[in-house]
């Protein structure tokens, strides 16, 4: 499916790109120190990736709904041809996992979780037989679709991690259908660096696009959730943590802060969002790295067409 670069976009999540443009504006040489610390933990690919995202954000018009940018200005040739390769699963595979899947056509299907299975297609392979047989942490589940994914992966048990009770209910409906009760434990809360409750709104179940705490709508409800950290929901028992995946809305530098202990211990393969803040973006490897300095990093864009291309940091201990 080809990609027209001379199309016109609206992109939205103005609240994700002005957190980049106030720091830089307020803070523009500790910005590039930071940048320049993130940096020289990569590899070249990853400091491409990195730079790109950076250099969009920083670019973008606030507000962004009111404007249309060309695509040509945003995407280069390799992304407008990964756009084509996305949009052109979109259209051939995901529709087939409805079916598959038992879902009921509304759930958002996303070429971040069921193309790039969250960026864990991209590890080494040793790396990845050695996660058979461990315990993955699912923080940010969804309605499930990263569930069904780590899945496949041969874990001992799934513990899903979800604060809203739409995603959650659904979350409980798809792990029933797709027979996976033996495999995954749900707790109706998310991850932070410690026990507290917050107010978090959310559109409807049709609408719901995950990222609740951040959107804000005339039709949005809201709801009291509960958030802990991991350290404390595992009770000390990280002997078998294989992997930690978080997409958790801005709080990935708390939930990384809360599972301190389990990754000193453990050493699990990290995947992590990275584009909802800059604190996220800037202060998650450094954090990492100071957990255990054998941790190696791959920054990748995991959805070119979505205007924060759901950037992921993979981490791994070499």
């Amino acid at each position: 499916m080809n990609f027209d670069k001379n199309s016109y976009i609206n992109y939205g999540f103005d609240e994700y790109i002005a957190t980049f443009q106030k720091f830089y504006k307020d803070n523009p040489q500790e910005f590039n120190k930071k940048l320049d610390t993130l940096k020289s933990y990569l590899d070249e690919k990853s400091i491409v990736n990195a730079e790109r995202f950076i250099n969009l954000m920083l670019k973008l018009p606030l507000p962004s709904k009111d404007f249309l940018v060309r695509a040509r200005s945003i995407y280069n040739e390799a992304e407008t041809r990964q756009i084509g390769e996305e949009e052109k699963y979109k259209k051939e595979i995901l529709p087939k996992y409805y079916e598959k899947y038992h879902l009921e056509g509304w759930e958002k299907l996303e070429v971040n979780v069921f193309k790039y299975h969250c960026g864990l297609k991209s590890l080494p392979k040793q790396i990845i037989k050695n996660l058979k047989g461990k315990i993955f942490i699912d923080g940010g589940a969804f309605w499930g679709d990263s569930m069904l994914m780590l899945s496949k992966y041969a874990p001992q048990k799934i513990i899903c991690f979800e604060p809203n009770s739409v995603n959650f209910a659904k979350l409980q409906s798809v792990l029933e259908s797709n027979n996976l009760n033996h495999l995954v434990e749900l707790s109706n809360s998310g991850l932070s660096d410690k026990q507290e409750t917050l107010i978090m709104n959310f559109i409807s179940k049709q609408q719901n696009h995950g990222s609740s705490v951040v959107f804000k709508s005339q039709k949005a409800k809201s709801e009291n959730v509960s958030l802990s950290s991991l350290d404390k929901y595992l009770q000390q028992d990280y002997s078998n943590i294989g992997l930690i995946k978080l997409d958790v809305e801005g709080y990935g530098v708390q939930a990384i802060m809360g599972a301190e202990n389990c990754i000193r211990q453990a050493n699990p393969v990290i995947s992590c969002a990275i584009y909802h803040n800059f604190e996220e973006f800037f202060e998650i490897i450094p954090l990492l790295k100071s957990y255990n300095k054998n941790y190696k990093f791959l920054i990748l864009p995991l959805s070119q067409r979505f205007i924060l291309k759901e950037l992921t940091l993979i981490a791994w201990k070499s």
